[in-house]
């Protein structure tokens, strides 16, 4: 994502299991509602794997709670 600063954001996580597969999800606030929000798994190889969740801030922002 050409021109946007990635920072770790803050929030909730929590998985469940249903039917063989598993779904993470995670819950948090972005002060800006242009921000690009993505849970994406950890480089680190390890198991179970973990997962961080991501903000991409575009270079102008627009105030307001998301």
């Amino acid at each position: 994502m050409s021109g946007y600063t990635k920072v770790l954001g803050i929030g909730t996580f929590f998985a469940e299991c249903t039917g063989g597969v598993i779904t993470v999800h995670a819950v948090g606030v972005a002060s800006n509602s242009n921000y690009v929000i993505k849970l994406e798994q950890a480089l680190i190889s390890i198991w179970p794997p973990e997962f961080l969740l991501y903000y991409y801030i575009p270079p102008v922002v627009l105030p307001a709670l998301r």
